[in-house]
């Protein structure tokens, strides 16, 4: 299980780039850029663990970060990523970020598991929504 390092952008950070209606408004870009690079070393981390294991392997948590990014191609190089396995075309928010559905939170396995099914919890526990998955072998 892993949670990946959050880029703890702040309220006044996006106060910040409306008053200057620039993205690099120093403190912002910083924590993006930062935040993404102990993301990405991170992931080789996590990539050489289960590059390493002898037996089928299955990596869970909140990586906050979108489908779309260099940590979560170099997360799910090789592995199945759950929710695509099984999503039949739905959305899959595990986060709603100034009311802007994000998927952050994601199941991988390797090759050798079945994902099943797939869904995401609406318990309020966290600012993120739990993910669950059944997998079989």
């Amino acid at each position: 299980t892993n949670h990946l390092e959050s880029r703890r952008i702040e309220q006044q950070d996006i106060d910040s780039v409306v008053q200057t209606r620039s993205l690099s408004s120093g403190e912002l870009e910083n924590k993006v850029l930062r935040s993404g690079s102990i993301r990405r070393q991170q992931a080789r981390t996590v990539r050489a663990e289960v590059q390493s294991s002898p037996y089928p392997v299955i990596v869970v948590g909140d990586m906050n970060t979108i489908p779309l990014s260099t940590t979560y191609l170099m997360l799910r190089c090789g592995m199945r990523d759950c929710f695509l396995q099984t999503s039949d075309g739905r959305l899959g928010a595990t986060m709603f970020y100034h009311h802007i559905p994000l998927r952050l939170d994601y199941i991988f396995c390797t090759k050798d598991l079945y994902p099943q099914s797939f869904c995401v919890d609406t318990v309020t526990c966290s600012d993120h929504f739990p993910v669950i998955t059944t997998l079989a072998w």
